[in-house]
């Protein structure tokens, strides 16, 4: 099963128009980073770099799908990979409302990917108003107690957001995001208690996508919020 989302571009922003059960709507190497992995371009174009706490994403291209590899990417069912420790923050940056798809293949469906730092978007070391972040994994994602996501749009999901084979996964005249059928039927997304995601620019919107979806954290945007549980 297919289900998708429109996503209309506006002047101000890109937004998600309708979202519901069936939708409508470079390589780095690992180090003492945020981002506990290697990240490889696979379309679009940009630079990752790292340094002590931080990974910093520069985005060169309008849409960009990244491929990370978790360096905890073992076999050991049912145990978090933690992918973001706590105190570091990965950084994206970009020109106009730039999208980006970041893929974190695991090797082990049944582990969840742990997120605890901050997430951002960036221009010239401040938070900006450009860029719509998108995140999968085929086990789902816990943001931890810690976690704080500032974007102006923002997609977490454990199932599979579909490419076209020049690796665009935002396309035609209606800006169409296709979601597909989930790996692990028992993928989940959970926010924890005091877990902070704000999504609040004009047009913005956040959208967590999973077979289960768990959120006692707190979501401030200025659009839409959607829980979205489907398989």
């Amino acid at each position: 099963m297919m289900r998708t989302v429109s996503n209309r571009r506006s002047r101000t922003g890109c937004s998600i128009l309708a979202l519901a059960t069936v939708l409508a709507v470079g390589a780095s190497p690992a180090a003492a980073q945020s981002f506990q992995g290697t990240g490889t371009f696979t379309s679009g174009s940009g630079v990752i770099t790292t340094s002590p706490n931080t990974t910093a994403i520069s985005v060169t291209s309008p849409t960009a799908v990244i491929n990370w590899t978790p360096t905890d990417n073992v076999a050991n069912p049912n145990v978090p990979i933690v992918f973001q420790p706590g105190g570091t923050s990965a950084d994206f940056s970009g020109g106009g409302n730039y999208a980006v798809l970041n893929r974190i293949n695991v090797a082990d469906t049944s582990r969840v990917v742990e997120l605890h730092g901050t997430i951002r978007t960036v221009a010239n070391g401040a938070l900006n108003g450009t860029g719509s972040l998108y995140f999968y994994s085929p086990s789902g994602f816990l943001l931890g107690g810690s976690s704080v996501i500032n974007v102006p749009s923002l997609v977490l999901s454990a199932l599979p957001i579909m490419a076209d084979a020049n690796g665009n996964f935002i396309v035609g005249a209606d800006r169409t995001v296709t979601f597909g059928t989930a790996v692990n039927p028992s993928a989940s997304i959970t926010t924890m208690p005091n877990s902070q995601i704000t999504a609040n620019m004009t047009g913005s919107y956040v959208a967590l996508v999973a077979p289960r979806v768990a959120h006692p954290g707190t979501i401030t945007t200025k659009r839409e919020a959607a829980l979205v549980a489907a398989v």
